[in-house]
């Protein structure tokens, strides 16, 4: 395949102490709806998020997203729709919290049934690429998640401090599945937080492979 350029951009509004807006917008991003599409193709589009703090300890989050898909040569594949419900409560708020949360995520897709020759290469052996399905399948999951520590993935702590959150889901097509990640957040020079942690992900109809993702991220608070 081939590399290329986009663009994203993203914001977080305070509007009143216990409503909050934030969201997305990006040109030319990684499309990470399925191993294919990571390897081969791109999208533009955005979404939109809502948090409610329904209390010192709940809160409802609730989101939805557009975006259209093509390849990196430039040949659009279809479009895609996003809608995401969360609710969780906090039975300690402070560190080390202890969160429980439920979440249900529903994407439906459309796909023009188009390509091209350098998409083609990705067809798998014995398929062929005119009547592929390059556009990842309509999917909801629904989910329960305990964690812990979890506050120091966004909040500034001078101590490194360790952070986990098992949990359940149910996808169509797949059934039960078990998720994980785990780490731990600190500062390294006193303005910045350094976090590291390990995932493992259950398959999904998209995706028929556990997946194990190792992320550092870096932020400098200012």
């Amino acid at each position: 395949m081939q590399g290329f350029d986009g663009l994203a951009l993203a914001f977080s509004r305070q509007v009143t102490p216990r409503l909050t807006w934030s969201g997305t917008a990006g040109v030319d991003t990684t499309a990470t709806e399925s191993a294919l599409m990571r390897v081969g193709a791109k999208r533009s589009g955005g979404e939109v998020n809502l948090n409610i703090q329904l209390s010192r300890t709940e809160y409802l989050r609730l989101g939805g997203g557009l975006q259209r898909y093509s390849t990196q040569a430039g040949t659009r594949l279809g479009s895609g729709r996003m809608i995401n419900l969360e609710a969780g409560t906090h039975f300690r708020v402070e560190y080390p919290n202890l969160t429980l949360r439920t979440f249900v995520n529903d994407a439906r897709f459309s796909d023009r049934g188009a390509s091209d020759a350098q998409m083609a290469r990705l067809v798998p052996p014995g398929n062929d690429p005119a009547s592929f399905r390059y556009m990842p399948l309509d999917s909801r999951v629904l989910g329960i998640a305990l964690g812990a520590g979890t506050v120091v993935e966004s909040n500034y702590t001078r101590g490194w401090r360790p952070f986990a959150e098992f949990g359940l889901t149910r996808t169509t097509d797949v059934g039960w599945g078990r998720n994980l990640r785990a780490g731990a957040a600190g500062s390294v020079i006193g303005q910045d937080l350094l976090s590291i942690g390990l995932q493992s992900t259950s398959a999904t109809p998209n995706a028929p492979q556990r997946g194990f993702e190792l992320a550092v991220q870096y932020k400098w608070l200012y």
